[in-house]
């Protein structure tokens, strides 16, 4: 029977990689939008040469290799070429994440998708979850997970949707205020409420 699919989402600085893993420690089968990516774009492979069609070659180091620092720094600040970033890398990724997840034989599994809600791409899961914490707090992370300054961190969290518009589009919201303990808890809460409905779809 196909697993219950479960969209994980978040704005940048809220935790939802942490979440992700703490799924995959309940017991869920995890996948990693960004992950899936950075596996495709290496060089040679089709999403590399996808991404060199639609920018060009000015994102590549002396190696061939996308310069991912210099990519993103452009992408956040620009959201035309985030579009065409979008377009050449969306298909690829839901083709492989579509695929995985299909195969996975976990009852539960848990894909984290950066932009599902600016994507439309909800229709893809039986839930959603985003992970939610408050400006402030989330500020305080990007800038000491990423060493950025105040004005460039802020500028990537307004390249967002923000998270109060995602909270009124997802079907549980988990709020990461309160440390790594407390995520993990909400997140297992979580594991088992999804379990329970997995379980039922299988007996029924």
């Amino acid at each position: 029977m196909r697993a219950l699919r479960v969209g994980l989402t978040g704005g940048i600085g809220t935790g939802k990689s942490e979440a992700l893993r703490a799924f995959g420690r309940a017991g869920a089968g995890t996948f990693c939008a960004d992950e899936i990516v950075h596996a495709l774009s290496r060089r040679g492979k089709p999403m590399h040469r996808a991404i060199v069609r639609a920018l060009g070659g000015r994102f590549l180091d002396a190696r061939g290799e996308l310069d991912r620092p210099r990519l993103a720094e452009a992408v956040f600040s620009s959201p035309a070429l985030r579009r065409r970033l979008e377009k050449a890398t969306h298909p690829l990724v839901w083709k492989r994440m579509a695929r995985d997840m299909k195969v996975s034989r976990r009852p539960v599994v848990v894909a984290d998708v950066p932009l599902l809600f600016e994507t439309r791409a909800q229709g893809r899961f039986d839930v959603t979850v985003l992970v939610s914490a408050p400006r402030p707090v989330a500020l305080r992370r990007i800038r000491r997970r990423d060493g950025l300054s105040r004005g460039r961190a802020l500028a990537r969290m307004k390249a967002q949707m923000p998270v109060e518009s995602k909270a009124r589009l997802a079907d549980v919201v988990i709020e990461n205020t309160r440390g790594i303990a407390e995520l993990r808890r909400n997140v297992k809460n979580c594991y088992d409420a999804f379990r329970l409905i997995a379980d039922f779809r299988c007996r029924s």
